[in-house]
């Protein structure tokens, strides 16, 4: 049964890997069935309370992340899902290391699509502007680093790490 949930989870967390990077968006339409499916499997699998617990640990923190405008909706209902599918403490540690994966897999994606190039001259006029350089001129089109992948490589780390994880 573990083997089948943790199947379901990374087909849904390509899924949204690959609706992100090519639409910019993570659907309601998959998370909110992913967030049910990670329930569900927690229920056959004796571990309810945990998966009830990682949702609401999941949407508690990546709500803040939200309001703070780190996360975005479907970001965030990833994570609700992962906490479902895996307790608050694998959400946790999948949410951690989405951030030390963020800034080099939303590199090499922006890299994919052909945005690497607007990515270094929105962080050069940053810069630039920053430092009050009249060199800044007008401000380059923004680049958006999607995050679904980095939690999907956070969450696969998660599952086969142990290094939160207090049990």
């Amino acid at each position: 049964m573990e083997q089948l949930a943790n199947l379901t989870l990374m087909l849904g967390l390509a899924i949204a890997v690959v609706t992100d990077i090519r639409e910019g968006k993570i659907y309601n339409l998959l998370t909110g069935p992913l967030i049910g499916a990670g329930l569900l499997f927690s229920a056959l699998g004796g571990h309810l309370t945990e998966g009830l617990i990682g949702l609401v640990a999941a949407f508690a923190l990546h709500f803040l992340l939200f309001a703070l405008q780190v996360d975005r909706g479907g970001d965030a209902k990833l994570m609700m899902a992962v906490g479902a599918f895996l307790g608050w403490q694998e959400m946790v540690e999948a949410t951690l290391f989405s951030f030390v994966f963020f800034l080099p897999v939303g590199v090499w994606v922006l890299f994919i699509q052909g945005k690497l190039g607007r990515f270094w001259a929105a962080l050069r006029w940053t810069l630039l502007k920053a430092m009050g350089s009249p060199l800044a001129g007008d401000r380059p089109e923004p680049t958006v680093m999607i995050k679904a992948p980095s939690i999907m490589a956070g969450t696969v780390l998660a599952m086969y790490t142990q290094l939160l994880v207090l049990s």
